[in-house]
């Protein structure tokens, strides 16, 4: 995200609008443990199409880790960037090869200047964020 995330912080400098979403494929190591990397390579391209469904022309879509994904939202405070995230999840579950494969989804978002200032800080609070809603989801 630096290259593309300094030039959208910069930005946000001036409009103070940016939030990040950060997604988190739940049970791919076991899909992939069970039915391979080919497969689990189908289930990564289906969670990229969703997302890159889903965004406007103005977003980032990345694959940031092993089974992390990374969506940059311009001009987005965090309420919008909770609406994206909430529709993602719905789009990989109807995916032929998402929601068949067992596949979950889980989402945090980081907004600029609310939180930080900075593109690793933004991760930090998205990551966060993300780690507090799979805590609340298994506590329920």
């Amino acid at each position: 995200m630096e290259l593309y995330g300094n030039q959208e912080l910069a930005v946000a400098h001036l409009s103070q609008r940016l939030s990040i979403v950060l997604f988190d494929l739940g049970n791919f190591k076991w899909h992939n443990d069970t039915f391979g990397n080919f497969a689990s390579d189908e289930v990564l391209n289906a969670v990229s199409d969703v997302l890159s469904s889903a965004r406007r022309s103005m977003n980032l879509v990345a694959r940031f880790s092993g089974d992390e994904f990374l969506v940059v939202l311009s001009d987005t405070l965090r309420e919008g960037a909770r609406q994206c995230a909430g529709l993602v999840p719905e789009g990989v579950a109807y995916h032929p090869f998402g929601g068949s494969a067992g596949i979950t989804l889980s989402a945090g978002v980081g907004a600029f200047y609310e939180e930080t200032d900075s593109s690793k800080e933004l991760i930090r609070a998205a990551d966060e964020d993300m780690c507090r809603s799979k805590a609340e989801k298994s506590s329920k």
